[in-house]
Order: C-alpha cells, then structure tokens, then sequence
C-alpha cells in the first residue's frame, strides 16, 4: 500500500474560436497551487487499485478587462484506475476521471463568460521507464483521453506528455497536456501544463 501528498504549479491556455465568424479569444491562467492525495493497492504483484484527489483553483487574468463574471473557478478532480505493470520498466495506466471542466461563451460586449461543468472521461496512460538506478529512476509517460461530453461541452479529448524522475520517495515530473474541445458557438484548443511533485510513504 502506498499513500501520496501532491503539490502542482498548473498553468492553463485556453484559446476559443466562434465557428460562425472564426475570429478567437485567449484566456490564461498561470501558477496555479494545487494540492492532492494518492493512493495506490497491490492486488497482485502486477496490478495495483489507484485512486487520487486533487483540489484545483484556476484564477484567470483579468488585466486586460477581456472576462465577464467569474474570473476564479474551483475544478476539483478525483481519479479512480488501475495500474498493470507488464514489464519491470512499462506499465500501462486505466483511469476513470470525474471533475470540473472550463469553456466559455462570448457576451454582446465581446467579452468572455466562463463556467464550468461536470464531465467523466477515460483515459489510457503508457509509462516508460528509461534510466534505472539503484536508488532512482525516470522515464516519460503518454497518455489519452478518450473523447466525452457534458451537458455543453462537447468532444473533449486530449494528448499528455509527462517527464518523471524518482529519487526515493520523491518524484518530480512535467506535465503537458493539449486538449481540444467544443460547446454550440466555439471550438476550443487548451494546453495545460504542470510542474508536480509527489511524496509517497510505502506500508
């Protein structure tokens, strides 16, 4: 059994495009501080039950005067899956992600109105190890969410590319994350990024 504290720097670029007239808007979010917690079951020496929380605040920038309303959202995350090791170094990750997803819509003022909504997705991870030492290891990871919708968003998905480096108890990896997503009047591409790092205590 395994328990995790996280910590994150999250940064978030999300570029709507109206269909109609293809003119677009850019919304960022940069630095944000999210904390999580995680925790990993060996059913067998293979298979490991994994399920994480996380809790998310995005403040957008608002300098410019370009948001309407709301310009911070609390998009909390929970993570329920399992891990099939198939090699000492690959392992291929099964998740199930319920949490709180960002579009917006532009207002006659030209200015974006943001919300958030529910939405559950899959996603299938691919994990690499590439260096092994004694007391450390890193590697890369890709991953896939599989395409889902909301009440309003629809066609979310999106490609994840992750750096990893372990010394111990302590793992420190990059996150880069390019979604694409859609509601009635915009097409969204988002990029996320994240530096995070995770301390895990073993029982």
């Amino acid at each position: 059994m395994a328990l995790g504290l996280t910590s994150s720097l999250y940064s978030k670029k999300l570029n709507g495009t109206l269909d109609v007239i293809g003119s677009e808007g850019k919304l960022v979010s940069n630095s944000n501080l999210h904390l999580g917690l995680n925790f990993a079951y060996s059913l067998t020496s293979s298979f490991r039950l994994l399920f994480n929380y996380e809790s998310r605040e995005i403040n957008f920038d608002n300098t410019e005067a370009i948001i309407a309303g709301e310009e911070t959202f609390k998009v909390d995350s929970t993570r329920l899956g399992v891990r099939w090791i198939t090699h000492p170094r690959v392992a291929l990750r099964f998740l199930m992600t319920a949490e709180k997803d960002l579009a917006f819509n532009i207002n006659a003022s030209n200015q974006a109105e943001i919300y958030s909504e529910s939405i559950t997705y899959f996603t299938v991870y691919y994990d690499q190890i590439v260096f092994l030492a004694e007391s450390m290891y890193s590697g890369f990871r890709l991953g896939y969410d599989i395409s889902a919708s909301g009440n309003t968003i629809e066609g979310r998905s999106a490609n994840i590319f992750e750096l990893f480096a372990v010394v111990g108890g302590l793992e420190v990896n990059y996150l880069m994350k390019k979604i694409t997503k859609s509601n009635s009047d915009l097409t969204f591409d988002e990029t996320d990024s994240a530096l995070n790092f995770l301390y895990t205590l073993r029982f």
